[in-house]
């Protein structure tokens, strides 16, 4: 019935019985279920039945977890992210490498984390268009709870690979009640980072505050949160001492953030059959990069740092109409508007350098900027049958997505040895120089989905439930922008690459999902659950702008040492002319193709376990998942000979362009896990929670979208995915002590992912250098055959005449932490109290490492550069009422 999380109260009256009440706790995304058994009735008698948020699913066919409002409350978070305390759950963990811009959290699965998961607040998406993250943050005090579907979900949820995170905001009452607070931390209480020498200079506030209450007592009320965050960091750079560029770059430099968020909610009840809210979210981010000087990298080359800051500016409205038609019917209608600001802007303006142990100069792709308009409308019908409910719905969105891109604007040299450059000596020239004219895009579509769920109670302890769903995107292979390119005589012979320029819409995304719980007892206490199901994830609009861009502005690729031999003069490797003038008439460099034939990355996920309710406090969870997926995404250079180096005597078959990147549907990737909870929830504060998985994930293929093979002719990508982490522990505690004291704490430990490695130079002359290794090394090493992988790496480093490396630099960084949180409460007056507390994250001072150098010929081979933080000591206070 789409009924908001909340406590609910539910009678059932029939003449000669006794009517009967029972009360249940709806959570987010649930189906609650109440028995009635009704006894005649003797005298006036009512019977009134108490019951809590149930332990098990009686119906529910998916592995499914919620974090409760008491646990978002009580348990440490340093951020406040919610999504956050998602890395308590099975199957979902801190994002320890990888591409991490604006996400925390990963989930077992997908090839790329972007494809994995979507949010939802309110039922509202807020996923980033660029990163696929989710761009909004919500205040903690405005969050009621949130629930994580996990590898199975409903037909109505898409836009994901394996997992739905859905979160409800807070409500007023007809009590007013709320909040304020404050967090105060900086380095005098923290330890000394690993790669430090001394406690880097930090301090941050964050405070806010929240307020609920009725505007029309039994009719109107409106919920509020305000937050407001400022950080001063510093970012270290700790090259170690092998790096040629170490005492030219390591120290310490400012990395500010700041960012202001606020919420409201209104609920208006015009009758006990129909409602009404109406929700607004703000969320302000700056998140700076690191601030460095320009450096003199050699021969009075001053250059300046490629790191960026981030401007996020994000305002979502979601309005939602609850009409209870009759006993059995019920429609809900949501509309959501988003507006997404984002821009990328680069701290340098300078030359881009990139060397196998160091870049430097203008990020390559900023300054960029995205403002996005999206409209979302959702209709969904339930239908309540004796032995079926039913959900039939349509969600229609339309997405207008102008971008600014200004793309290696500045020039980008690319070496493949860090020695320094010599005119006389070819073998320290770079290998490529890129460069490119900015432009100005924008990118509309319309997306249509359409489904139907079916909870069928097939017998009393059997529920079965099917599902079907239909996307379709109306512009997503971007067809008349094809279509009119191809009509130019210079861009025409891109039609050997994209054979048909009308591609049509996109309609491959049928999505049969099929589940069934069965009750064994009869009881409630022990649910055996399945379920195989198609999932579809949705389309980035980044896609589309970046090949608007990098296929029609002016762009060069040099390859040539005869023009490569004038670094760094930009005008000498252009031969004088301006790059419009050099674009006119050497090849042109495509970036990035849709192919006619470009599909959406889907999934096919099959899980069976049960559900076990120890007792009335304490369940245990257990699923088998596994998940394939297929038609995931990389890049292809589709204008190479077919074998050999590149050079003026095996030249690429349409000369007059150089690379030709298409995105393609090459990648697979498998995932296999045990997942396992068990839960006790005691009345109040008392609660634990202990998640394990236990996990093997593969993949064939690239982990980012805009990332090409090595050695792309001759394919060997297959082996352990870089996010793959076997074990994931995870505990979570909290329990009451005397004089009004609290302890809450989380641990969680994982493997360590296997190290993502190449070998550095171009090995098999296609003109690129990413993830080419030598013949036989896998794409990730540090599991499997250790003893083989270093072997291989010691015979290629002995070949350009480096020392071998030993074994212990294979050793895999695990991870571990411990957050505790402390709290004194002080009660006054009515319902009012003051809370101090005191935080501590990685209490234990366990040295988290995380960074490491890639390139196999380079003397700093996998030696760490960088650890995640030390012990850091957060303290805080909070009045609620």
């Amino acid at each position: 019935m789409g009924l908001s999380p909340a406590p609910y109260t539910v009678k059932a009256e029939l003449n000669g019985f006794a009517p009967e009440t029972r009360s249940l706790t709806l959570t987010v995304g649930a189906d609650g279920k109440v028995d009635f058994r009704l006894k005649v009735a003797t005298l006036q008698e009512t019977v009134n039945v108490s019951g809590e948020v149930p332990l098990v699913e009686t119906a529910r066919s998916e592995p499914t977890s919620v974090v409760l409002a008491d646990q978002i409350q009580t348990l440490p978070v340093l951020d406040r992210n919610f999504l956050v305390l998602a890395q308590t759950l099975p199957g979902s963990a801190p994002l320890t490498a990888g591409n991490t811009s604006f996400a925390t959290t990963k989930f077992g699965g997908p090839a790329d984390q972007r494809n994995g998961y979507t949010t939802l607040i309110d039922g509202g998406s807020v996923d980033d268009t660029d990163w696929g993250s989710p761009i909004v943050n919500v205040s903690q005090d405005a969050v009621q709870e949130f629930k994580v579907f996990r590898n199975q979900f409903d037909a109505q949820y898409g836009a994901a690979l394996v997992a739905v995170v859905s979160v409800a905001t807070k409500s007023g009452s007809n009590k007013f009640s709320g909040s304020g607070y404050y967090f105060g931390r900086d380095q005098k209480l923290d330890a000394t980072n690993a790669f430090a020498t001394a406690k880097l200079p930090f301090d941050q506030t964050r405070a806010g505050g929240s307020l609920g209450g009725p505007i029309r007592m039994n009719r109107t009320h409106f919920f509020g949160a305000v937050e407001k965050l400022n950080v001063n960091n510093t970012t270290l750079v700790s090259l170690p001492a092998s790096n040629p560029f170490a005492s030219l770059e390591n120290g310490m430099f400012p990395t500010p953030t700041r960012e202001k968020m606020g919420d409201l909610k209104i609920d208006q009840q015009f009758t006990s059959n129909h409602s009404l809210f109406v929700r607004y979210a703000y969320d302000d981010q700056s998140l700076g990069g690191a601030k460095k000087p320009l450096h003199d990298i050699g021969g009075a080359l001053m250059l300046g740092t490629n790191s960026t800051d981030s401007i996020i500016t994000a305002h979502s409205t979601v309005v939602q109409d609850n009409w209870v038609q009759s006993d059995r019917s019920v429609n809900s209608l949501r509309v959501h508007y988003f507006r997404d600001y984002l821009a990328t802007l680069p701290n340098s303006d300078t030359l881009g350098v990139v060397r196998p142990s160091f870049t430097w100069g203008q990020s390559s792709i900023s300054p960029q900027i995205f403002d996005r308009y999206d409209i979302a409308l959702n209709e969904t019908m339930y239908l309540n049958l004796p032995h079926h409910d039913l959900k039939f719905g349509v969600d229609l969105a339309r997405d207008d997505f102008p971008f600014e891109a200004h793309f290696n604007e500045k020039g980008v040299f690319t070496f493949t040895t860090d020695a320094p450059f010599n005119a006389n000596d070819p073998r320290s020239y770079p290998t490529s120089f890129t460069m490119q004219l900015p432009g100005f895009y924008d990118y509309k579509s319309t997306q249509v989905a359409t489904y139907v769920q079916d909870e069928w109670r097939a017998r009393p302890r059997l529920t079965v439930n099917m599902g079907l769903r239909f996307d379709l995107d109306t512009n997503m292979r971007i067809n008349k922008f094809y279509t009119d390119l191809l009509k130019d005589p210079f861009y025409a012979p891109l039609g050997r690459f994209r054979g048909n320029p009308d591609g049509g819409m996109y309609l491959n995304t049928l999505q049969p999902r099929f589940g069934a719980a069965y009750d064994a007892r009869g009881n409630g206490s022990l649910v055996l659950r399945g379920g195989w199901g198609r999932y579809v994830t949705r389309n980035r609009p980044w896609f589309d702008t970046r090949t608007m861009n990098q296929t029609t502005s002016s762009s060069v690729f040099i390859t040539d040492p005869n023009a490569l031999k004038n670094f760094p003069s930009i005008s000498g490797v252009l031969g004088g002319k301006s790059l419009a003038e050099f674009a006119a008439t050497a090849a042109t460099n495509i970036g990035t193709l849709i192919s006619d034939h470009f599909k959406l990355p889907s999934s096919l996920n099959t899980t069976v376990g049960f559900g076990w309710r120890l007792n009335n406090v304490t369940s245990l969870d257990v699923d088998y998942v596994n998940t394939l997926g297929r038609d995931q995404i990389g890049l292809v250079d589709l204008n190479l000979p077919p074998t050999g180096a590149l050079n003026a005597s095996n030249p690429r078959p349409v000369p007059q362009f150089a690379q030709v990147l298409s995105m393609e549907n090459y990648v697979t990737s498998t995932y296999n896990a045990l997942q396992m909870q068990l839960r006790t929830r005691v009345r109040g504060a008392n609660s634990l929670q202990i998640s394990y998985t236990l996990s093997k994930q593969r993949i064939n293929g690239v982990d980012f979208f805009s990332t090409l093979r090595g050695t792309q002719r001759t394919p060997r990508e297959e082996g352990d995915h870089p996010l793959d982490t076997p074990h994931n522990l995870s505990v979570s505690a909290s329990t009451t002590l005397p004089f009004q004291i609290q302890l809450s704490g989380i641990a969680k430990a994982l493997s360590g992912p296997p190290f993502k490695v190449q070998a550095g130079p171009d090995l098999d002359g296609d003109g690129v250098a990413t993830g080419d290794r030598p013949l036989g090394l896998p794409p990730t090493i540090g599991r499997g055959d250790v003893a083989g992988q270093l072997a291989l790496i010691n015979a290629f480093r002995q070949s350009i005449n480096l020392p071998a490396i030993d074994a212990s630099r294979l050793g895999l960084f695990t991870y571990f932490t411990l957050d505790m949180r402390a709290t004194k409460a002080f009660p006054f007056a009515d319902h009012h109290r003051v809370e101090v507390f005191l935080e501590a994250f990685n209490l234990t001072n366990y040295v988290n490492l995380s960074g490491y150098n890639s390139n196999m010929n380079t003397l700093s081979f996998l030696i760490p550069t960088s650890a995640r933080p030390a012990r850091q000591i957060q303290w805080g206070a909070r009045y609620s009422f």
